[in-house]
């Protein structure tokens, strides 16, 4: 059933049609049916901390989305609201194409021990600190996450508030900060079980990494994202880095994949894995491609080459990606592309960050070369 938000002109009273909407999107998630309800939102600026906090049925969702043909902008105006969004100890929820930021707050989104979430189509940006946060705490009980699905988005500009406040610390936040923990020593189980991170574009971030995974983030595929342009030249900054705060088991990241991404022009470093030790020797990356990464394609070592932190290759180096026009932020792979026709065909989707079908010979990056005509 659809159910209706209107911010100008609802009230939290009604029954949520067309007609009689509610005025905020978090009333509306506390009171639609948890199978199948969808919630669309018209367009307009809503600033009041979205909260999701229900266990919604993972196979048949609530979607939340903006009303056909509408523009609405999810943000958190003040620093004492942190979130635009927070999905704290859910289930079963598909976020879809909205415009999010927080230019004073702590994160655009923030998915707390939760499972069966969808953040699918929407552009992410100008977040003081992560544009997406996953992160497993210590609360009761401590199930960390499960199944997030990250598909389809843009993220770009994020982090800047972290700078001013910690200006002995030049590293900013990340776009996308996959297995944050609250803490590294307390015994508990955070981890991020499973999911998937797959046609995303990130572009123009100016601190930390495009995409921090971990400390503690298991059995994660990253595949046929667009990287590009992650402008921070200080130690922790890049594209991609892999990463655990200890070598103790229980804190290690582990049985990633990272496959089929193209990652390009990093003022710092391409794929890069920190600290943990050979514990991390479960994460495999492959099948990328990466130019123009000024402090290193691919290293997957921290300290020695003896401390392996993933297993690396093949990949293709060396090689200009030749996409149409960055600067127009357009992606797609040109002819005579080396990213054309040689992505991992097991973990390519189906389709495009602009939903081109992809062939059984699909390319590497969030975009194909030519789209292909859909058969009947």
């Amino acid at each position: 059933k659809a159910y209706y938000v209107n911010g100008s002109g609802g009230v939290d009273a009604g029954p949520g049609t067309i007609g009689r909407s509610w005025r905020t999107i978090s009333y509306a998630l506390r009171r639609v049916p948890l199978s199948g309800s969808v919630i669309f939102v018209r367009g307009g600026t809503y600033g009041d901390m979205i909260r999701f906090e229900r266990r919604a049925d993972p196979r048949n969702p609530v979607t939340l989305r903006p009303y056909p043909g509408e523009h609405a902008l999810l943000t958190a105006p003040s620093k004492s609201i942190f979130h635009a969004l927070w999905i704290r100890g859910a289930s079963g929820l598909r976020v879809r194409g909205f415009e999010i930021t927080a230019p004073t707050a702590n994160t655009g989104i923030k998915i707390e021990n939760s499972q069966s979430i969808e953040i699918v189509g929407c552009d992410i940006h100008r977040t003081g600190h992560s544009g997406l946060l996953i992160a497993g705490t210590g609360d009761s009980p401590p199930t960390g996450n499960r199944n997030i699905q990250i598909w389809n988005n843009r993220f770009h500009d994020n982090g800047g508030d972290w700078i001013s406040e910690n200006p002995f610390w030049r590293i900013g936040d990340h776009s996308l900060y996959w297995g944050a923990v609250s803490s590294n020593t307390d015994g508990i189980d955070h981890t991020t079980y499973g999911g998937v991170i797959a046609n995303n574009l990130f572009y123009n971030q100016p601190y930390g990494f495009q995409l921090q995974i971990g400390s503690q983030a298991s059995g994660l595929i990253v595949t046929n994202n667009t990287f590009y342009r992650a402008t921070q030249a200080q130690p922790a900054g890049g594209a991609i880095v892999l990463y655990t705060e200890s070598a103790t088991a229980a804190y290690v990241t582990r049985n990633v994949l990272v496959v089929n991404n193209a990652i390009t022009r990093a003022a710092n470093k391409g794929v890069y894995g920190s600290g943990g030790g050979g514990l991390m020797a479960t994460n495999v990356v492959r099948n990328n491609l990466a130019y123009g990464n000024a402090n290193g394609d691919f290293l997957g070592y921290y300290g020695s080459p003896d401390d392996v932190l993933f297993a690396l290759g093949p990949n293709i180096t060396g090689r200009k990606p030749l996409f149409g026009s960055p600067r127009e932020l357009n992606f797609r792979p040109q002819k005579r592309s080396p990213a054309i026709g040689q992505a991992e065909l097991a973990y390519a989707p189906t389709t495009d960050f602009q939903g081109n079908r992809r062939d059984d010979r699909p390319d590497i990056g969030a975009f194909e070369w030519a789209p292909k005509t859909p058969t009947s």
